[in-house]
């Protein structure tokens, strides 16, 4: 099996937040790109985490505790530490659009009235769509 520490081939990449109670972190991970034009497509090696300095991969309070109008400020900090990451990686402006961007809001936002989850997750995603990487609303949204 592919070990990815060894591969020194091409990299895909994917951003994550875990949007819990007590605060949200954000993950850059990556794993050797996958050839899809063989079938069946080769194993994926493991995901491997880029960077893991954990205090400036975290914001606290939990997510479901702000404003919507304050998402852009709260979000900002860790998307900049993302893109600060991937840029260490090579990635360009241009490329960091290709990275698939996550949030998965957990047990904070599960307990708000219906309404405010949803005015809140609303305004998550507008910000996530203009961040610079790459958005799709299904990405976006409470898990349990």
């Amino acid at each position: 099996a592919l070990v990815a520490s060894e591969y020194t081939g091409t990299y895909d990449y994917g951003v994550f937040i875990d949007a819990g109670s007590q605060g949200s972190r954000i993950y850059v991970y990556r794993w050797p790109e996958r050839d899809f034009k063989v079938l069946p497509p080769p194993e994926s090696a493991p995901l491997e985490e880029v960077g893991s300095q954990k205090s400036l991969n975290r914001k606290t309070p939990g997510i479901a505790t702000i404003h919507p109008s304050d998402v852009h400020d709260y979000l900002k900090p860790l998307i900049e530490q993302a893109a600060l990451l991937l840029e260490s990686e090579g990635l360009d402006a241009d490329e960091l659009q290709e990275v698939p961007l996550y949030l998965y809001a957990t047990a904070g936002m599960r307990v708000l009235p219906a309404d405010d989850q949803m005015l809140l997750l609303k305004s998550i995603r507008v910000y996530a769509q203009g961040c610079g990487f790459q958005y799709k609303e299904e990405r976006f949204r409470v898990i349990s």
